[in-house]
């Protein structure tokens, strides 16, 4: 899919819509077409994984050893996981920005 929509978003002649961009880069590189760029990819998104399950497992237990009563309830559980998963996500689209980038 990625392959597809980056040739359709660099090409307004490349195809239609997804289906035929699908179906040209078949025609025009087999198989093959579909893993063209995957370093580039696998570039961006291996450290933007690893830094958001990073920063959010430190972010939560921050939180959690402030404030310990926080673990006790649902609501303030899932409170935790918002704050940790917006700061995990900033964090994170900042590390990987200059591989964005490139794509």
């Amino acid at each position: 899919c990625e392959a597809v929509r980056i040739k359709l978003q660099s090409d307004d002649n490349f195809a239609d819509g997804l289906v035929g961009g699908f179906k040209r880069l078949s025609e025009e590189s087999g198989i093959v077409g579909f893993y063209e760029g995957l370093g580039a990819i696998l570039f961006k998104e291996i450290p933007f994984a690893l830094c958001k399950f990073a920063v959010f497992d430190a972010a939560c237990s921050q939180i959690y050893d402030r404030y310990p009563a926080a673990r006790e309830a649902l609501t303030t559980a899932l409170i935790v996981s918002v704050i940790g998963g917006a700061i995990s996500g900033a964090v994170s689209a900042v590390v990987s920005h200059p591989a964005d980038t490139v794509l």
